[in-house]
């Protein structure tokens, strides 16, 4: 159920220093990334429960396991996988593994003084083999993000914005496009607003989300996260009602 997997406007949070450098407010609980990158040898682990609602249907990943390496000061590699659960009409549920996840994060423009920085993050989703072969039709197939983000300062805010194009088998493609705000309140507690958006190659038929949210670090180690939102524009049928992100990421 992830937007690219990773859809439209929104709101949420800032990252309070777990990455290496270049400041940004992308990434976990929002559905937009950033440029920034764990660091050498850091690990980032994002545990989380999502909820997205569409027309009487509702998708959790509960848990969504998201792990990501850092290798040098400007590579991350990234792992990613759900469990599903969808409760659908008359309470019927159904169970199963999601779409894994594979990515590679490159940032490779920095400049620290201004705190711009532009990455790209090339992310590829496989349809999950416990996936039934109408299941598999419904989602296109595999799918390969070829995204590119890019992070500034503007006084007291912090700037995130990104742009890519998703290949879907089967199907003629998906744009991405998106812009996230954040600012930090205190060395522990950020919030940033996100605009995330997904359209058609010919930019016609548009699904947009707007969340709110923030993350709080409680300990050395933990931060906790949390983004809430809806759809604002778009098809009735693909536009969530609620889409929600609550997750406790550990860096080490």
């Amino acid at each position: 159920m992830r937007a690219a997997p990773r859809t439209s406007l929104a709101v949420a949070l800032l990252a309070l220093g777990t990455g290496s450098s270049a400041a940004a407010q992308g990434g976990p609980p929002l559905r937009t990334d950033d440029p920034g990158t764990p660091g050498p040898g850091r690990w980032e682990v994002n545990t989380a429960v999502t909820i997205e609602r569409i027309q009487g249907q509702t998708a959790f990943e509960a848990p969504l396991a998201d792990v990501n390496y850092g290798v040098g000061e400007r590579i991350q590699l990234k792992v990613e996988m759900p469990l599903e659960l969808i409760v659908g009409s008359g309470r019927r549920l159904d169970t199963g593994l999601g779409n894994p996840l594979i990515g590679v994060k490159w940032r490779f423009a920095e400049d620290t003084a201004s705190g711009f920085a532009i990455s790209t993050y090339p992310q590829l989703e496989l349809v999950s083999p416990a996936r039934t072969d109408a299941a598999r039709l419904e989602r296109g197939g595999d799918a390969l993000l070829l995204p590119v983000e890019v992070t500034g300062r503007w006084g007291e805010l912090d700037l995130n914005a990104e742009v890519g194009y998703q290949l879907v088998a089967h199907t003629s493609g998906e744009i991405i496009y998106a812009l996230a705000v954040g600012r930090e309140l205190s060395a522990r507690l950020g919030l940033a607003a996100e605009c995330h958006a997904t359209s058609d190659a010919r930019l016609a038929e548009r699904t947009t989300v707007c969340s709110v949210g923030g993350r709080e670090m409680v300990g050395e180690h933990f931060t906790l996260l949390g983004a809430v939102g809806r759809g604002v524009g778009g098809p009735r049928a693909e536009r969530p009602s609620l889409a929600a992100y609550l997750g406790l990421q550990t860096v080490w």
